[in-house]
Parts: structure tokens; C-alpha cells; sequence
């Protein structure tokens, strides 16, 4: 059994993320499907006055049923002084509690998951590992129509997200020859929060994200605390790939305006996640 937790809120330059959503919901049933995967969809929905849809007035009960998903409310009542759209750490720890699979898909809600990636769920999935994926970014092309978004983004690749991790790329080549563990966790840390697999333990273990008021992403925090817990960090290569679209539009990271004096808030991220760096928890 795997659960794949992912967080959502529909506001304002991201309307239309409940059809990347439905997309998200749709890709993961056919992959389970078609390799026979229990699974399990878990969507937790960071709810405040900033929100101009509700998810379940946008899918209805009988898809979430047929693909197996359900949908967790979480009321935004934590530390938000810098105001983000929201902090996602709190609402995926809130779906990782509700998950009930062996191992656990942490992911955002924008992405699209090939086939091999589930071949791969079915056949050479293991405990004790923290798996990372190669991402790949799509233009979203709507002057042809295509059977499934998938496809599309299959046939419209911009770049590779990551090539750092990417065995065939020279950049990975560079990174080996840094033969420096720090720099391969920064690496891994790039983009990680999109997709991070592994076993619920493990995930229980390391206490799931850190929450914390400076930024709405804790990938670095993440991927430090496992290489600290000695869980074995492996990337993924192809045939496996993920995929997202570029947005349509200009999709601003939301905040408030920083007073004069204050540090910048991926400044305080940066000097908050060193803190992490020798300890064995998240929270």
C-alpha cells in the first residue's frame, strides 16, 4: 500500500490548480491500475480567507471515490507572519498522519508521474531508502489536443529541473567531483519537495516537514535531517520521470510586504535551516 499526500489551495494566481489537481489524481489512478498498486490519495487543503474556491465544490464525491482520495481540511492557524499563501509543512504533515500506506509519496499537486514510475512502486521499492526523482518542466501546449495530459507533457519538455542529478549529465559529473556529502544534499535538496518517497516509518522517524514561519518550502530541512538519520538518500533515473507544467502566468510566491530592517525571508529560511544540520528531528 502506498499513499501519495499532496497540498493544495486554490487564491488568486492559482485558480486554476484544481484542473492540475484533478490531472494529478487521474495520472496516479492509471499508474496504480495498470501495475495492480494498492494506494491510497491524500489532499490537504490549507484553508483561510485567502481561498476563492473550496476543493469539494470542484470535484465531486463520486471522483474522489472512484480514485480512491480523500480530502483533509486544514484550518490555517499556524505562525504565518510574513503571510505566504500558505506554509505547506503543516498540511502535509497533517496528511501524513492520515496516511495508513507502507510507504509514503509526499508531493506537489502541479505534477505528472510516467508509467515507470510506477513499474517501479510495483517491483524495486525498498524500506530504509529516501527516494528522489528526475523532474522535468513542460510547456503546456493547448494549440493540439492530446489523449492525456501526460502525453502532452511528454512531447512538450522545456528542460530537466535537476541536471545535477541527472547521471547523464556533465553537471553530475561536477557534483561527484566535488566528492563532498553537503553538496550532494543540497543538490538532492533542489526541487525535492515535489515528489519525496519513502517508508511511513522513516517518515515518522524524521518527524515528517518542519514547520516553521519562514518559508512556504522546507526541501533542504528535509533531505538534511535524513542524510543526519543515516537513511540511505538514492536518485532515481530514467526511464522514471516526473513532470510539470509551466504556469500559464506569472505565479508569484505570496507575502506580505517586509518591513524596513528585516531580513529577507529566504535569508531567515537559509539561517534557520542551519540549525538543522547536525540534529537527528525535524519539530
Amino acid at each position: 500500500m502506498i499513499s501519495f499526500v499532496t497540498t493544495i489551495k486554490i487564491c488568486r494566481f492559482y485558480e486554476n490548480y484544481c484542473d492540475r489537481l484533478s490531472d494529478y489524481i487521474e495520472n496516479i489512478t492509471t499508474g496504480c491500475n495498470q501495475y495492480d498498486i494498492s494506494y491510497e490519495i491524500i489532499v490537504c487543503e490549507d484553508i483561510c480567507e485567502k481561498n476563492t474556491r473550496l476543493i469539494n465544490t470542484l470535484l465531486n464525491e463520486d471522483f474522489l471515490k472512484k480514485n480512491n482520495t480523500t480530502i483533509v481540511e486544514y484550518k490555517q492557524e499556524y505562525p504565518n507572519p510574513i503571510g505566504y499563501n500558505m506554509i505547506e509543512a503543516y498540511a502535509k504533515n497533517a496528511g501524513l498522519r492520515k496516511a495508513t500506506g507502507d510507504f509514503v509519496c509526499i508531493t506537489n499537486a502541479d505534477i505528472l508521474i510516467n508509467m515507470d514510475f510506477f513499474y517501479f512502486i510495483k517491483n524495486k521499492i525498498q524500506k530504509n531508502v529516501f527516494y528522489r526523482f528526475l523532474q522535468y518542466e513542460s510547456f503546456n501546449d493547448k494549440s493540439i489536443s492530446y489523449l492525456t495530459p501526460l502525453i502532452k507533457a511528454e512531447k512538450n519538455v522545456k528542460r530537466e529541473v535537476n541536471p545535477f542529478l541527472n547521471v547523464k549529465s556533465k553537471y553530475y559529473k561536477n557534483l561527484k567531483n566535488m566528492n563532498s556529502s553537503y553538496a550532494t544534499v543540497v543538490a538532492m535538496a533542489n526541487k525535492s519537495g515535489d515528489i519525496m518517497l519513502m517508508d511511513r516509518d522513516n517518515w515518522i522517524k524524521i518527524k515528517g516537514f518542519p514547520e516553521n514561519i519562514y518559508w512556504p518550502h522546507s526541501d533542504y530541512i528535509v533531505c538534511r535531517v535524513v542524510y543526519n538519520n543515516k537513511i540511505t538518500g538514492l536518485v532515481v533515473q530514467e526511464p522514471v520521470k516526473i513532470y510539470t507544467f509551466l504556469p500559464d502566468g506569472i505565479q508569484p510566491i505570496v507575502r506580505n510586504e517586509r518591513k524596513e530592517g528585516e531580513k529577507a525571508p529566504d535569508v531567515e529560511e537559509w539561517e534557520f535551516a542551519q540549525t538543522y544540520n547536525n540534529k537527528f528531528t525535524c519539530n
